[in-house]
């Protein structure tokens, strides 16, 4: 979890609650990540040159460079803002801007989840929570401290039965003598 958290820039709790909702909603984690990543990349490409693949998306929901920067601090809130805006405008709108916000994949299926409506995406996140779906952070960093571990000490099982399974090779079984004609 603190591992995808990561590569989505976000944090572990909000990262856990919009797995939540993709689960929900039948969509893979790694369509969730990849959209969140994409997002935070070509939202920063925006903020530092003022231009790229996104640059006209954020602009038709009308995001400045200085606006963008700010709440790109916050991904959970911004996807949940982006969201609202994007269900105000028609299917095609949608499909474009959500393609070029968050990526091929990503966008497809975020386009997906403005069906059910921020309302009630909302509801999901919430129930996320209130359900303990939502580990916080300390949690989650011992249980990757425990994964990391209990890895480790598997590796090191397995090499230990290699050894012993190499070091031990079984006599050869005497040969049963042909039976004797009289």
């Amino acid at each position: 979890v603190g591992s995808e958290a990561k590569r989505a820039g976000m944090e572990v709790e909000s990262f856990q609650a919009w797995s939540h909702v993709a689960k929900v909603n039948r969509i893979e984690i790694d369509a969730l990540v990849d959209g969140f990543k994409e997002l935070n990349l070509r939202a920063d490409e925006f903020v530092v040159t003022g231009k790229g693949s996104a640059a006209e998306a954020f602009g038709r929901l009308g995001y400045g460079a200085k606006d963008l920067a700010e709440k790109l601090k916050d991904p959970d809130r911004l996807m949940m803002e982006i969201m609202s805006k994007l269900e105000g405008m028609d299917k095609a709108a949608q499909i474009r801007i959500a393609d070029e916000i968050f990526g091929g994949t990503g966008g497809e299926r975020f386009v997906e989840l403005l069906g059910r409506g921020q309302g009630a995406l909302q509801a999901t996140i919430d129930e996320a929570y209130s359900t303990g779906a939502v580990l916080d952070k300390e949690l989650v960093a011992k249980a990757d401290e425990i994964d990391r571990a209990f890895a480790a000490l598997q590796s090191r099982v397995a090499g230990f039965g290699k050894r012993v399974h190499c070091n031990h090779r079984p006599s050869p079984r005497p040969q049963a003598s042909a039976p004797r004609h009289r």
